[in-house]
């Protein structure tokens, strides 16, 4: 569990980045490109629409790092919960067959002493 608490960190850490940068695109900022590209799109033109603006350029070059960056912490956070259950399935495996084992020595002590004990009053 160490590792998943530092992943998870980071991975909340790229979600408020993302959050902020979708909150900046909303209100014009991320360089001042959505306003331009409002701009360059006038009337939105069927023409047009093929181009590419300011606007898709900074998302991808914010956006596709920190989706990568994403995609990994997700595929890592998976992976170490996956680790976690399967060590906490070993750990209860274990516990079980500790308390089987310690029930099977119970069991042995208490027939041996029934013998000593029957075989004390035979």
């Amino acid at each position: 569990g160490e590792g998943l608490a530092p992943c998870l960190a980071q991975l909340c850490g790229c979600l408020r980045q993302l959050r902020s940068l979708f909150a900046a695109s909303e209100r014009g900022e991320g360089e001042g490109a959505s306003r331009r590209s409002s701009a360059a799109a006038g009337g939105r033109s069927r023409r047009g629409r093929g181009r590419r603006g300011p606007l898709s350029d900074w998302a991808e070059e914010t956006l596709s790092p920190l989706t990568s960056e994403l995609v990994t912490l997700v595929r890592a956070t998976k992976a170490l919960l996956a680790a976690a259950a399967a060590a906490e399935i070993r750990r209860a495996d274990a516990r079980a067959a500790a308390q089987a084992e310690a029930a099977a020595a119970a069991q042995a002590a208490a027939s041996a002493a029934a013998a000593t004990h029957s075989a004390a009053f035979a």
